[in-house]
């Protein structure tokens, strides 16, 4: 390799080292955004999917950060029978859950959607519609962002969730007016 092409290898690693240390310091890290306890089980579940060589694992990330590389790497798995039980989102199919857990990270789209972490390192979701006790929980997201996000003092928080799947009766836009949904029955901070 010719020492013009060395140079400019090495700007390039620099700058995106650079990069992706300022992106990730613009976010606060996950043991900030949820607390400890929480963090390290995202963490423990990330390293365990995780086939990168240097996955980004770490309580000093953002959670957005293990949370997309636990999501990636469980799409990797998905079908497979050794799939660790927290890559398969809880089954909602029919009826109603109850979940007690911390509240997630969620950047929503056009309507908000409420992210639950269960006791038992479950994720859990659906959508806030109506008067619900958890609407109000969204703010409007950052420019370039989802038009809706979960309010950051509230992540980390814990939480009592009841959901409930049901055909969506034009409560959310969709391709198909009565598709299957789940949805927040009831939602409550927990002290």
């Amino acid at each position: 390799m010719n020492k013009t092409l060395s140079c400019i290898l090495a700007a390039l690693a620099a700058l995106a080292a650079h990069a992706a240390s300022a992106a990730s310091a613009a976010e606060p890290s996950c043991a900030r955004q949820l607390g400890a306890k929480p963090a390290a089980l995202l963490v423990a579940q990330c390293t365990r999917v995780s086939p990168a060589t240097h996955p980004p694992c770490n309580v000093a990330n953002s959670c957005a950060m293990v949370v997309g590389e636990i999501e990636r790497s469980c799409n990797l798995l998905e079908g497979e029978s050794y799939a660790p039980k927290f890559c398969k989102v809880a089954d909602m199919r029919k009826g109603t859950a109850r979940a007690t857990g911390v509240l997630m990270p969620s950047d929503s789209g056009d309507y908000p959607h409420l992210r639950v972490m269960t006791d038992q390192g479950v994720q859990m979701g659906g959508f806030c519609v109506g008067d619900k006790g958890c609407a109000a929980w969204f703010v409007d997201g950052k420019e370039g962002e989802a038009p809706l996000a979960l309010d950051p003092k509230l992540r980390g928080r814990r939480v009592e969730v009841e959901f409930v799947t049901e055909p969506n009766r034009g409560r959310i836009e969709s391709d198909e007016e009565n598709a299957i949904l789940t949805f927040v029955k009831r939602a409550a901070l927990l002290k």
